[in-house]
């Protein structure tokens, strides 16, 4: 003990147990109380508590035991240092976790790069139905109506129909706009707007140019 708390015998027996915690706060000194309280209904009691070591803070498991010698009462108290022990164990459960996070962040890795390539994947077979349509205009808008994307055939076709080509990231109002009338013009951008909704429209519209009516 004198090794441990870093004073002599004497000043021992001059101190209660309390008075070597490393925090006597009021909160603690309620704490400790009520640890003690529990001795009116057990002849021994066991609890964990901190307290001012010679060289550092000591994690100590607190036994108090009710004994009578010479029909007096007293109580033996033994202070367990389990510093050391706790700092093994918190670095053996730091290690685990660190070994379950690691675990875990490799299988989100993993997921995460099978997803890509199941993307991918997707994306190439979307591509290659994309191009693969010979005979149909396939073009895409993003949601501010610009072009986004489109295939060869509908690039081919509107350069050749119209020798006005398409461009991604054109508005698709202003490049219809010298091809339809201006009610149809509006009526394009009301079924865009629809479509921004979640709507799915399929109609006709005829695209005239150079005095000639195309389908």
């Amino acid at each position: 003990a004198e090794e441990l708390f870093g004073i002599s015998r004497k000043q021992l027996l001059e101190k209660k147990l309390f008075e070597l915690s490393h925090d006597q706060s009021i909160k603690h000194q309620k704490n400790y109380r009520f640890e003690k309280a529990k001795l009116a209904k057990s002849r021994n009691i066991r609890f964990n508590w901190l307290f001012d070591g010679a060289e550092y803070v000591i994690e100590g498991e607190v036994s108090l035991i009710e004994v009578m010698i010479d029909n007096k009462l007293y109580y033996q108290c033994v202070i367990h240092d389990q510093t050391e022990q706790n700092k093994l164990g918190k670095e053996k459960l730091r290690a685990e976790v660190a070994e379950g996070m690691n675990i875990q962040l490799e299988e989100e890795i993993q997921e995460r790069i099978n997803a890509e390539t199941r993307l991918q994947e997707q994306f190439l077979r979307t591509r290659a139905i994309f191009e693969s349509s010979s005979n149909t205009l396939l073009l895409t808008l993003s949601l501010d109506g610009n072009i986004s994307s489109f295939n060869s055939h509908c690039h081919n076709y509107f350069k050749f129909s119209f020798e006005k080509e398409i461009q991604l990231s054109d508005s698709i109002i202003n490049y219809f706009e010298e091809l339809l009338t201006a009610p149809r013009v509006r009526l394009f951008r009301i079924l865009i707007g629809q479509v921004k909704r979640g709507g799915s429209i399929q109609y006709e519209v005829e695209l005239m140019w150079k005095k000639k009516a195309f389908w």
